[in-house]
């Protein structure tokens, strides 16, 4: 596994992303967030949210 230093896209905080050979899958592991994977669909639906949006869709997928 290759991981690079990266921000969470949930927390924004500090984390690591692994890069993968799945093309649309991102994993991360942030200290907040644990360690979760999501679809880089998924994920460019969600950058442009405010923080309490995306952490609260965290929250009910746990």
């Amino acid at each position: 596994m290759n991981w690079y230093s990266d921000t969470c896209p949930i927390s924004d905080e500090p984390a690591q992303e692994e890069l993968s050979g799945i093309e649309d899958i991102a994993e991360f592991i942030s200290p907040s967030c644990g360690r979760f994977r999501i679809t880089r669909t998924a994920l460019a639906m969600i950058l442009h949210r405010t923080q309490k949006p995306k952490s609260s869709h965290l929250h009910k997928r746990r």
